[in-house]
């Protein structure tokens, strides 16, 4: 039987309609369901990330300006995701919902129009070569080993939790330097940041409560100092801003020193003042060094206060913390790690400090808390991270346009301050175990802005595409 090539192309329009219909009436069986049987919460949210993804879908940079806007305030967190035993009865934050959001609707942009080019950075490989490490340690640690020893089980949803905020903070950093690609964008990017610096500044000078809470906003301080200090030594400003600059940087300066509790906040806030001096003046950053020195051990009662507010705190335990997780890692698995998430149940078993039946969740170091979970290679590949994101903050400096030396230098100058900083805590990659969660809206600048310096040294180039 002859089928001519029309009724072909009637047979197949025909076949396509039936298709499309079907598609539909399956679509709006599934919404209905959806709309039925799902809380309200999941709904709306629904409903708000349909119409935001209509909104940003062409046009990335809006929803990465709004995210710089509010990523560190802590809103809530969505219905608690219960799993038994596991110490992880919490829902997710909107920093990180939006964060991946954002993610999901480049990643389809790029998948629907076939073409997803990635900027060029020294940074680029080891991050995701720090993913790659974390999920096959977590494969590895489910599949080959038991758990029927331990006083916890390693719960499967505690470690998704953990390499889901490794990867959210990877995925910003990917964010910022593949989207923003106008100089608007990535001037206004600086406002919300400084504008969040001066509101945790108001808590900080007046100990009041905020209305919406920011957690680790002495990080928050050091990334609005940095770019205001930034400001007054590589911009060309007349007179009436540098007084307004000076000013705000001394409102943010007090903010942070004014309370010397907590150890890890000032030194981010020192280390940001002293690589932005080093990349104005090697002779600029040693003055202000030896200066910092004498105010620690010279002026009456500074060093005393820090001391005793460490010891009080607990963080001379660091120390035995760290011993204890050497010994933990060595003798479950030296090379890939007790698994991402796993510190807390293996670490009833090595450590040697308790608060009666209970001890330390992580190892308070990002650097041991690497080893720790991901084992030796873990923790080479993160000091791959590490070494590579602060020379490409130095050469994002170098090559950048002049009028965004300030914007790299302060961008440079976090990432190098939270890495020394990330020493006693886990502060460049927050782990679960350690309020990562609602921390994780302050820590994710430094990933923001490395990425948005990458997006300098790239932006001529970009613009003359588009």
């Amino acid at each position: 039987m002859h089928v001519s090539r029309t009724e072909i192309g009637v047979y197949g329009s025909v076949i396509r309609r039936m298709a499309g219909f079907a598609l539909v009436l399956v679509g709006g069986l599934l919404i209905a369901a959806f709309v039925m049987n799902a809380d309200v919460y999941y709904v709306l949210a629904a409903s708000a990330a349909v119409a935001l993804g209509l909104i940003l879908v062409h046009n990335l940079q809006r929803g990465l300006a709004a995210y710089f806007f509010f990523a560190a305030l802590a809103f809530g967190m969505s219905p608690a995701v219960h799993s038994p035993h596991s110490g992880y009865e919490s829902g997710v934050m909107p920093s990180q919902v939006f964060l991946a959001f954002l993610t999901i609707l480049w990643l389809g942009k790029a998948v629907f129009n076939r073409e997803l080019r990635i900027v060029k950075s020294d940074l680029n490989l080891p991050l995701l070569a720090l993913v790659a490490v974390s999920f096959v340690s977590l494969v590895a640690n489910n599949v080959f080993r038991s758990t029927r020893e331990l006083l916890f089980h390693q719960m499967l949803i505690t470690q998704v939790a953990e390499v889901g905020l490794l990867c959210l903070s990877v995925c910003a950093y990917f964010l910022a330097a593949n989207n923003l690609h106008e100089e608007w964008w990535l001037r206004l990017i600086q406002v919300p940041i400084v504008l969040l610096a001066l509101y945790f500044s108001v808590h900080r000078i007046f100990d009041i409560e905020l209305p919406v809470p920011v957690y680790w906003g002495s990080f928050l301080l050091a990334a609005g100092i940095g770019i205001v200090y930034a400001h007054l030594l590589f911009s060309r400003l007349n007179r009436c801003r540098v007084i307004l600059l000076a000013t705000l940087l001394a409102v943010l300066l007090y903010a942070a020193y004014n309370n010397l509790s907590w150890v890890s906040g000032w030194i981010a806030v020192s280390g940001v003042i002293m690589v932005v001096s080093f990349l104005k003046s090697r002779w600029l950053a040693a003055v202000l060094f030896v200066i910092a020195l004498l105010a620690i051990f010279a002026w009456p009662g500074i060093y005393q206060t820090v001391h005793d507010e460490s010891e009080g705190g607990g963080d001379f335990d660091r120390f035995v913390i760290w011993q204890d997780a050497f010994r933990m890692f060595m003798s479950v698995n030296p090379v890939m790690g007790v698994g991402p998430g796993n510190y807390h149940p293996y670490v009833y078993y090595h450590n040697t400090i308790w608060f009666g039946g209970r001890t330390y969740t992580t190892a308070h170091s990002n650097y041991v808390q690497m080893a720790s979970e991901l084992g030796l290679v873990g923790l080479i590949v993160f000091l791959w991270v590490v070494i590579a994101g602060v020379r490409t903050g130095f050469r994002a400096w170098r090559v950048c346009p002049v009028e965004f030396r300030w914007l790299v230098a302060a961008a440079t100058a976090l990432l190098s301050s939270m890495a020394v900083t990330s020493v006693f805590g886990d502060y460049l990659f927050p782990s679960r175990g350690n309020n990562g969660i609602v921390s994780f809206g302050t820590t994710v600048y430094t990933w923001l802005l490395i990425g948005a310096a990458v997006a300098c040294t790239n932006l001529y180039s970009r613009t003359s595409d588009h």
